[in-house]
């Protein structure tokens, strides 16, 4: 164990497992009504954008740095996540914007935080490395194509939150 690790991290260990069921839920039931996911992917939102907030306040404590980034991204999540719950005919014609702007800030995030994972596991940098580049890429094709993404979405949230989810579980370990 790294000396720098100090247990596991509840936070990232509660939204991996979140997702990771998220992504069950849509691999499982592709042909669930979206509606119903929305409050699904809100409420993982708001628990994510809450989790990067307390990170992000955690890290300022023990580091000189600013971490902007993690402000903007928890925001961001927390903005999203309110918005899929209390607006679901919004959430619904807007979906594959709202996830496209959800997982370009998420993958922002990974990337930021990659190199304080790395200080725990080099595996898991390259691992926040690469998911953010992936969930960056999937946004940018769902921007790019909003109506087959409309037709995906829910294929595509699941692998990403598959990844995502599995990402956390290993920060949070």
């Amino acid at each position: 164990m790294n000396e720098n690790q100090q247990g596991v991290k509840w936070g990232e260990l509660i939204v991996g497992i979140l997702f990771i069921i998220l992504a069950i839920i849509s691999f499982r039931n592709p042909a669930v009504s979206l509606v119903s996911l929305i409050y699904f992917y809100a409420a993982g939102a708001i628990v994510s954008g809450i989790v990067n907030l307390y990170t992000r306040h955690q890290l300022r404590q023990v580091s000189d740095q600013n971490y902007t980034v993690m402000l903007i991204v928890g925001i961001l999540n927390l903005i999203i996540g309110v918005i899929l719950f209390f607006n679901v005919e919004i959430g619904f014609l807007t979906i594959p914007f709202l996830v496209a702007i959800w997982f370009i800030s998420e993958g922002i995030g990974l990337l930021t935080s990659s190199s304080l994972v790395g200080f725990v596991s080099p595996v898991g940098r390259g691992l926040s490395i690469f998911l953010g580049i992936v969930g960056i890429i999937v946004a940018i094709s769902i921007f790019f194509n909003p109506l087959s993404a409309y037709f995906t979405v829910v294929f595509l949230i699941g692998a990403y939150f598959l990844f995502s989810g599995i990402a956390h579980i290993i920060r949070a370990l």
